[in-house]
């Protein structure tokens, strides 16, 4: 984006759209090396970081952090149980 104090609540649905399939991209090269990608938010000496301005950092990493692998464990289970994901019945 241009401006570089721009959050994702504030852009357009077309500018929205640009990100995540920017996402997707990096998604799917890191993801074809690495066990777990992560995407956030960084907002500035608040969380830790240099630069004043928001902005979006991507990690990816051969280990699967705990959390997330007791949440993927956990909805395999539901799915042979149910027959169907738990995250639908979050939608």
């Amino acid at each position: 984006h241009p401006k570089s104090n721009v959050t994702l609540p504030v852009m357009t649905i077309d500018e929205i759209t640009t990100v995540i399939n920017a996402w997707i991209d990096e998604l799917k090269k890191l993801g074809a090396k690495y066990t777990w990608v992560a995407i956030f938010e960084n907002k500035g000496a608040i969380m830790g970081c240099s630069n004043p301005h928001p902005h979006c950092q991507m990690w990816a990493s051969s280990f699967l952090p705990s959390d997330p692998r007791i949440k993927d464990i956990n909805q395999r289970k539901y799915f042979e149980k149910h027959g169907e994901p738990l995250l639908m019945h979050y939608a």
